[in-house]
């Protein structure tokens, strides 16, 4: 199937009409701003080709635009060898489906597209289903939707699978295959579940016998090793009882207790005047350091009454420097007072002699742009009136270029009918003997012209009598009807553009150019002027030259109206040397006034030094005699001998009191009392042990005893011995059961094996068709396809298989459309043609080397393949040999004709 013509009229945002022309075979690349329409082409074309034209509800809805208005759309299709017209209309009678041959109308129409497209028409109100689209929803791909269903599905993959099985000459065994393998995994399922991994039937009935058997035999075996094991435990607790009591640790250890009990007590009493001593120890330690902190105080105010003292006299020598160096800022302070108040005078002459130069200098410049101003409005009106009078006479005329490609085309339309007429007419030659006349419906004819008749004409001969004809084509009068049609059309035409003549038409079209040429100039004219000036229209233009008089009436009191001005150069030199001495003046008083701020910093500096130098004099002979006062007072309370004396006294009480708190720890350390108390611990641990493990020896023995005479041997053991032949048989059944189940699950693997060979033998042709478009995008890589499916499930490479789904957006993008590709090739060998390919965006997940290896790829297959591309980005396909068509530029006023 191949596109050829698309006409498309409010169908949702298509509200105008679209016309996609001359699309023809090979790459065809549709481009539209995102929002313009591409993705409503392919939306439309489907709907044409398999919606009903009475549908309604909300499928009917959403293709109607937002203004309203009946969807319509036209296409031209070839289809095997004969090429078709569709118009469709969505409303009842809506419908035409032609070819050279024949026509169809309303739900005759319908019928045929499904014969045509080979597709299921949609039942109902229901959402339409990949298979309402036949192959066409495999090859005509919406936008986001590339990697989303590309395996054929119900009649699509029907036709793939036929066109398989005509190559291989296989499919995959039959009905009698399948039939065969479904009784054999029905025998397999009596044994097994059907995933085959656990048993089931009389199998599964045999194995748990079997294991109930072994179970109960299981528990009679533990049973006869539990009585064992408890006879043989209480024997060796028996044998262990009776050499516990003949060692008779607890009573070994009771007598090491009562020793170390008696130690402990010894120990306690010398650790009691121990703790005596040590507190004596602290108390002597504490009275000498109370006694030898004084005296470091002592010492401590002595010297710092002497610091002070020294410090005090040092900051009195630097107040006096201080009030000298403050005399002599002071008489600098008064001299850079001076000099900035003359400075200030010399600034203020400079700026107002520069004030008038620059006066002067703007007067002139106002004087000079008002003209220019006033010329330009002048221009800017006088062209504005010129493009009005051109605008006038364009918007006057409606011979515009389309118009007069309208009536070329119908001109055209006309002459074609004609020249069809002429072709169907009868033709009739007169050769009359002598001067013989003739008649023609009542008027006579010149016998040397030949006569050619449309329709029923009568003839009369002189000499001979009437002759009636009757022209006999079968459409010619249906030729006519369109040729007068055409006439009809053109001389309406005509007669819009107020033209009598296409002559007539071609001077009205002629001189409408000509008016927009002059517009063009004009408003080019006037767009220069203002671009000169910087205005955005005339009435800024205007608005600036009014503001340029109005400062200069402004600047009228300081520079009069007939005051004589020199050259602009001339004020603009006075300016710059007004200026440049303004600015000499302010640099001198700038100098002045940071000298000046330069003094008073120095002055008040000097000021607060000297200040704050007084204050730190006083305040340091106020703290030396704060010093002396409490050096005093300490002394009254005790003087430096006897403060001595005392020292000496605390010094012998500490070293006599740790003398004998170190005699009374060494005592303490030869009988180690800690580690008498860990050994007291330890022992009355030892035995509370030893006399639980005799408690415990007394238990166990009590309750094996009882526990022996309550498990008998005989109930059990006759049992046990039972169970032996049952189990011997039980396992000869199961293994019975085994075997047979075994040999039918074997069965079943070898013919599935052999179906699976001829399975994929099925897949074989479009695997040999996609592997070297596979290989350009993914060397080495291998197609892994489900033959019942016709669909692509995994991907190998270098040994790993790849499920299609965990593989990128972008890769599971490009695979898709390869194996759209290989499916039409294989449709295009084994029935002559395949649908055509559209894709909408469908390649923007591509990484640019990718893209590019699929851009070369799609040039290839379009050698037999009608490949559309709709895409909002035309300069990725640039370099393609194709036909680009631009949206935009497709939009026309009709559709259909």
């Amino acid at each position: 199937m191949r596109l050829r013509r698309i006409e498309i009229a409010n169908f949702r945002k298509l509200a105008g009409p679209v016309v996609l022309d001359e699309l023809g075979p090979g790459l065809v690349i549709v481009s539209g701003d995102n929002e313009e329409g591409k993705s409503t082409v392919l939306a439309a074309l489907k709907a044409a080709f398999f919606e009903h034209h009475t549908v309604g509800g909300a499928i009917r809805e959403a293709m109607t635009p937002h203004g309203g208005g009946t969807p319509e759309i036209a296409v031209e299709f070839e289809c095997g060898s004969r090429r078709y017209r569709l118009r469709k209309a969505f409303r009842r009678g809506g419908v035409q489906l032609e070819c050279a041959e024949q026509r169809w109308s309303d739900d005759a129409a319908e019928r045929m597209l499904q014969d045509i497209l080979r597709f299921e028409r949609r039942q109902g109100r229901g959402v339409p289903r990949p298979e309402n689209a036949g192959l066409q929803a495999l090859f005509w791909v919406d936008q986001a939707t590339t990697f989303q269903g590309f395996e054929p599905v119900a009649g699509g993959r029907d036709r793939l699978a036929s066109a398989i099985a005509a190559e291989v000459g296989v499919i995959a065994g039959g009905e009698r295959a399948k039939t065969l393998i479904m009784l054999v995994r029905e025998r397999v399922e009596t044994f097994y579940t059907p995933s085959q991994q656990r048993e089931t039937g009389a199998l599964r009935a045999a194995g748990e016998q079997l294991r109930v058997l072994e179970a109960e035999r299981e528990q009679l075996e533990a049973k006869r090793r539990d009585y064992e094991g408890r006879v043989d435990r209480l024997a060796r607790l028996r044998e262990e009882r009776r050499r516990f009591i003949e060692r008779d640790d607890t009573g070994r250890v009771r007598a090491r207790l009562d020793e170390v009990r008696q130690r402990l007590a010894a120990s306690q009493e010398l650790e009691r005047n121990a703790g005596l001593a040590a507190e004596s120890l602290k108390a002597a330690a504490a009275e000498l350091a109370r006694h030898e902190a004084r005296q470091r105080l002592r010492r401590d105010l002595v010297d710092e009454a002497g610091r002070l003292e020294a410090r005090a006299r040092e900051i009195g020598r630097r107040a006096e420097a201080a009030e000298r160096d403050l005399d002599l800022v002071r008489q600098v302070l008064v001299a850079a007072r001076g000099a900035e108040a003359s400075a200030a005078d010399a600034l203020a002459r400079a700026e107002q002699a520069w004030a008038g130069a620059r006066d002067r200098l703007a007067a002139a410049r106002l004087r000079g742009e008002t003209q220019r101003l006033h010329e330009a409005v002048a221009r800017v009106r006088a062209a504005q009136e010129a493009a009005g009078r051109a605008r006038a006479l364009v918007e006057a005329s409606p011979a515009t270029g389309e118009a007069l490609a309208r009536l070329h085309a119908l001109q055209a339309r006309r002459d074609e009918a004609r020249a069809r007429v002429e072709a169907g007419a009868t033709r009739l030659e007169l050769r009359p003997e002598g001067e013989r006349r003739a008649m023609l419906n009542g008027e006579p004819v010149d016998p040397g012209s030949a006569l050619r008749l449309t329709g029923r004409a009568e003839l009369v001969l002189e000499g001979f009598g009437r002759l009636i004809v009757v022209p006999g084509g079968e459409d010619l009068a249906e030729r006519e009807q369109a040729c007068r049609a055409a006439e009809q059309a053109l001389a309406q035409a005509l007669a819009r553009l107020g033209a009598a003549t296409m002559a007539e038409a071609e001077i009205a079209a002629e001189r409408r150019r000509e008016a927009e040429a002059e517009l063009r100039y004009q408003e080019s004219a006037v767009r220069s002027l203002l671009q000169a000036f910087g205005a955005r229209g005339a009435d800024e233009l205007v608005a600036r030259l009014a503001g340029r008089r109005t400062e200069l009436e402004a600047l009228a009191e300081r520079v009069p109206k007939d005051t004589a001005l020199p050259s602009e150069a001339e004020l603009e030199a006075e300016v710059r040397s007004r200026e440049a001495a303004r600015t000499e003046a302010a640099e001198r008083l700038r100098r002045a006034r940071t000298s000046l701020a330069e003094a008073e910093a120095r002055a008040t500096e000097a000021l607060a030094a000297k200040a704050r130098l007084d204050a730190e004099h006083r305040a340091a002979a106020r703290q030396a005699e704060e010093v002396l006062e409490r050096l005093a007072l300490e002394r009254e309370q005790i003087g430096d001998e006897q403060l001595a004396a005392r020292v000496e006294e605390a010094s012998l009480r500490r070293r006599a009191a740790e003398e004998s708190h170190a005699a009374l720890e060494r005592q303490l350390r030869g009988i180690d009392p800690e580690g008498l108390r860990e050994r007291l611990s330890i022992l009355e641990r030892e035995l509370a042990a030893l006399e639980s493990e005799g408690r415990r020896f007394d238990r166990d023995i009590r309750d094996l005893e009882v526990a022996l005479r309550e498990a008998g041997a005989d109930a059990w053991g006759e049992r046990l011995a039972e169970l032996e032949g049952e189990i011997a048989a039980a396992v000869a059944e199961r293994r019975r059961l085994e075997l047979e189940g075994r040999a039918w699950r074997l069965l079943l693997e070898k013919l599935q094996a052999a179906d699976q060979e001829a399975r994929d033998a099925l897949v074989a042709p479009i695997g040999e068709r996609l592997r070297p478009l596979l290989h350009r995008i993914f060397p080495g890589a291998e197609p892994v396809l489900d033959p019942e499916r016709l669909a692509l499930t995994h991907l190998r490479r270098d040994g790993v298989v790849e499920a299609f789904d965990h593989l990128s957006i972008g890769a599971r993008e490009q695979l898709a459309v390869l194996v759209r590709l290989a499916f039409a090739r294989l449709l295009k060998e084994r029935e002559g043609e395949a649908s055509c390919l559209i894709l909408d965006d469908a390649l923007v997940y591509a990484d640019e080397t990718r893209f590019e290896a699929m851009k070369a790829i799609l040039q290839r297959a379009a050698a037999d393949l009608q490949i559309v591309v709709l895409t909002c980005r035309p300069r990725d396909y640039f370099g393609l040999e194709a036909r680009y068509l631009r949206l935009e530029d497709c939009r026309s006023d009709r559709v259909g004709g």
